[in-house]
């Protein structure tokens, strides 16, 4: 009785308290291009290119803008990057919203919990697999 108790505990504690959610983009969408509005207040140096390298991966092409996209821009997509520490800075928090015409059509939330030991793991590590996930109906 105690070693699944022990066993429950570990995966716990190397959880963390994590929780990822991703809505996925349909193929239906026809993505193609994706306009992102930068955010200034991200101070994860590394979070938007590691946002446009996902993008690339399944064959879309971004464009980033700061203050508002032009008006042509269908799919806009939004998202925001938070640092923790403990001995060091990590990625806690990430949130990405994209939306074709003002619609939500796809998001990622990402939460890593302080107790877990995976939590220096790079910002390229802890998203790749969300954004694979996002934009999993498209080329890879």
């Amino acid at each position: 009785m105690k070693k699944p108790l022990l066993a429950a505990l570990a995966l716990f504690i190397l959880s963390g308290c994590t929780s990822m959610n991703v809505t996925p983009i349909p193929d239906s969408e026809g993505l193609t291009h994706v306009d992102i509005q930068e955010n200034p207040a991200v101070l994860v140096a590394d979070f938007l290119p590691a946002l446009q390298e996902g993008l690339a991966r399944h064959g879309i092409s971004s464009k980033t803008h700061s203050g508002s996209p032009p008006e042509d821009c269908e799919f806009v997509l939004n998202y925001s990057a938070w640092r923790g520490w403990d001995l060091g800075l990590y990625l806690k928090k990430a949130e990405v919203r994209l939306r074709r015409s003002g619609k939500l059509i796809g998001s990622i939330d990402y939460y890593q919990g302080g107790m877990s030991f995976l939590k220096w793991r790079s910002t390229r590590t802890k998203m790749d697999p969300l954004f694979d996930e996002l934009l999993n109906e498209y080329g890879q």
